[in-house]
């Protein structure tokens, strides 16, 4: 199926497919999907973009010989489904998304969108050809979301230098460089950095209800460093705690700021109450786990709380 859509569009310079669905995952999927996608992108054109529809009002593009994107190719993949999960149980909650490391920003076209909002998004992306991506997608889905190219930062310091890999067509992994860079990173850039109390204040968010979507290559901890008034305002926090970190230290973090966290799977939400439970959940070491951490007294709270569990 993905090789008859792949080859019916391969000769279109921005091919627009229309998958009828995206809310199954076959069990066949993760690790040999992923290779045969590998192998899909290895016969495309690095440049070639695709277009496709995922409701009425969400379309999302991406390069076709990325790996990472060109999963959506398929009509039962199902990309990141419990923070899916997560935004339908919250979607009458009035509040502000913020996308930060947005990479092309499919989840500010979700969240912005009719099915799930709509909600006022800003997805800020540091790397530039991430961003041209970024702003893309703004465009094709009626400028409904707001874009900033940046780097989520402690403190807004000017300028930094990030560093990207040539093997990761949408910059997976993007770094900041505080030191010599590494091997595998031949590319570097500089950004305009800005801490998330100071992008709050900038986008008039101080004082509502936010979630924010903190995926920033292993710098969250500095990143909520720089968020202290925000983190005084109530919000839900969804962040990555992968199966390679042992030490689960944002998690850590989180629990030590006092935050009630949640663990999705199967549309079901279960509260996580220290690492060891976080530890049982990583299956895979390759993978992202999505944790939602939230205050006690929070808008959110109720909501998760109230759900049912796994």
């Amino acid at each position: 199926n993905l090789i008859r859509r792949f080859n019916s569009n391969a000769q279109t310079p921005d091919s627009a497919i229309t998958p009828p669905s995206v809310f199954v995952t076959p069990s066949f999927f993760d690790l040999v999907y992923y290779r045969f996608c590998k192998v899909i992108g290895m016969l495309a054109d690095r440049n070639q973009n695709c277009t496709i529809r995922l409701s009425k009002d969400i379309r999302y593009a991406f390069k076709i010989a990325d790996p990472y994107w060109n999963r959506m190719l398929h009509r039962q993949f199902r990309y990141e489904p419990e923070i899916s999960a997560a935004l339908k149980l919250i979607h009458n909650i009035q509040y502000t998304f913020l996308d930060l490391g947005a990479n092309y920003g499919f989840w500010s076209v979700v969240t912005s969108s009719a099915a799930l909002g709509p909600h006022r998004a800003i997805a800020v992306e540091p790397v530039g050809a991430n961003f041209e991506m970024l702003s893309r997608n703004r465009t094709i889905n009626s400028d409904r979301f707001e874009i900033f190219n940046a780097a989520i930062t402690e403190n807004t310091c000017g300028d930094v230098e990030i560093a990207t890999s040539p093997s990761s067509i949408s910059n997976c992994g993007a770094s900041l460089v505080s030191g010599p860079v590494n091997r595998s990173f031949k590319h570097t850039e500089m950004v305009r950095s800005i801490s998330i109390d100071d992008l709050v204040a900038q986008y008039s968010c101080t004082g509502m209800p936010l979630v924010i979507k903190l995926d920033v290559e292993g710098l969250e901890i500095a990143a909520l460093n720089g968020a202290k008034k925000t983190l005084g305002q109530d919000i839900l926090i969804i962040y990555e705690d992968h199966g390679k970190e042992e030490s689960c230290r944002v998690t850590d973090y989180m629990l030590g700021l006092g935050m009630k966290i949640f663990h999705g799977e199967n549309n079901r939400f279960s509260p996580v109450t220290n690492i060891k439970q976080v530890k049982e959940n990583k299956k895979q070491s390759s993978k992202g786990y999505n944790l939602f951490a939230f205050k006690e007294n929070s808008i959110f709270s109720d909501v998760f709380s109230n759900s049912p569990k796994y």
